[in-house]
């Protein structure tokens, strides 16, 4: 059952991350077509700050789930014997 709840933590991540991606994409396409306006919106409205408060999120529930997986536990590396 903690495979299960691993697996859709993890899914609900890289979705998350996979429209991030596509946003960003976005933006740089109309920068390279010369669409200065859209990319420069981008970064004027406050967007560019909200994407980034985005990925640093994700990257927090990936540390958080990777620390469920493996915790960081004193014990098994030996120092209590």
């Amino acid at each position: 059952m903690k495979n299960l709840k691993v697996a859709c933590e993890l899914t609900e991540v890289s979705e998350s991350l996979k429209t991030l991606i596509d946003y960003i994409d976005v933006i740089h396409y109309c920068y390279l077509k010369g669409d200065r306006f859209s990319s420069q919106l981008f970064f004027e409205s406050n967007r560019f700050s909200d994407w980034l408060e985005n990925v640093q999120t994700a990257q927090k529930k990936i540390q958080h789930i990777s620390d469920e997986v493996c915790p960081d536990d004193d014990t098994e590396s030996g120092d209590d014997e």
